[in-house]
């Protein structure tokens, strides 16, 4: 992998994360809710095997799940 790469995607892990805390505050569930429902949205089983496309997908999905219900 290319460093630029792995700090993109250390990134986006850290952004995903962080969405992620939000919409368990917001919605009151759990995270693993919250995760497998994101996963299950951009197709992915496990985040760690996700592809940096995915990883953006999947903030897009989450920050638009905040949007909606605030």
């Amino acid at each position: 992998r290319v460093p630029g790469a792995l700090a993109r995607r250390r990134a986006l892990r850290e952004a995903n994360s962080d969405a992620v805390r939000a919409l368990v505050r917001v919605h009151g569930r759990t995270h693993a809710e919250v995760n497998a429902e994101l996963n299950q949205m951009i197709g992915v089983r496990q985040i760690s095997l996700a592809t940096i496309k995915q990883l953006e997908q999947r903030l897009t999905l989450a920050r638009a799940m905040l949007t909606k219900r605030r």
